[in-house]
């Protein structure tokens, strides 16, 4: 017994396979037949024996091709259908490609001065890499850096910063595992620095990486972001606000 599925497919192929058999077969006997009686007549009917071997390759080669038009039938289908289905996964995976092109779009902030930008971030990842590293006091705690902060390896920094006139409490942490390879090949390459604002009934996730193709820092909102609690231009001033403070006051214990 078969273990493979019996689709449709499948018992389509069988079937013509089978009939294919079965027509080749008929054919070779009536082949044998001809050539049996053209063998017996040889002596007296010579000119009989080459007709029937003429009429035998004839039907030889039609049952041939009546044989290869069956068996290639279902194939030239199943390539026009593998045709059709490989234009509209292309079809669709450019919409995907452009969809996902505008969604990255959306999530930078423009930053006014790319100098100053640049020259804080630096700082500022320097200072939060060469943190010690420290086990989070409760549970609660844990589960907050993993859910904001991956790859943080314990270096996640607890910072207060005042918005006008309230202070909010700020953490900001580096992506230090993904980080490792390009820091141990001496490359700039994948730095990424995450930035939670905690701010009251409105958690704000920032981001400030490293783009590999322009060698510069931008700044982006969280990539889970649906709605924007801020303006970009407010935004941009935050991220330089708080990258301004974790260069002053991360990694100094």
């Amino acid at each position: 017994m078969s273990d493979d599925p019996q689709t449709p497919e499948n018992n389509s192929e069988k079937s013509t396979a089978r009939k294919a058999v079965k027509i080749l077969g008929k054919a070779n006997e009536a082949r044998e037949s001809v050539a049996s009686v053209a063998e017996t007549a040889n002596n007296a009917f010579s000119a009989v024996k080459w007709i029937a071997i003429a009429v035998s390759l004839g039907l030889v080669i039609f049952v041939g091709s009546t044989v290869y038009k069956l068996v290639t039938a279902p194939a030239r289908a199943v390539s026009n259908a593998a045709e059709t289905v490989t234009d509209t996964v292309k079809s669709g995976a450019s919409s995907v490609k452009d969809s996902t092109a505008e969604m990255i779009k959306r999530l930078v902030i423009k930053t006014p001065n790319q100098r100053a930008l640049d020259t804080t971030a630096e700082a500022a990842f320097a200072a939060v890499t060469n943190m010690s590293a420290t086990p989070p006091e409760s549970l609660k705690t844990r589960v907050f850096w993993t859910a904001n902060f991956g790859g943080h390896e314990n270096k996640v920094c607890a910072l207060s910063i005042k918005f006008g006139e309230t202070d909010i409490p700020v953490f900001i942490a580096a992506d230090n595992k993904g980080y490792a390879t390009s820091k141990s090949l001496g490359s700039k390459n994948d730095r990424l620095i995450r930035i939670f604002i905690r701010a009251d009934g409105d958690d704000i996730g920032l981001n400030t990486e490293w783009d590999n193709e322009t060698g510069a820092w931008v700044m982006k909102w969280k990539a889970n972001t649906i709605k924007k609690s801020l303006d970009d231009s407010d935004a941009a001033k935050r991220v330089m606000d708080v990258l301004g403070v974790a260069a002053r006051e991360c990694g100094h214990e």
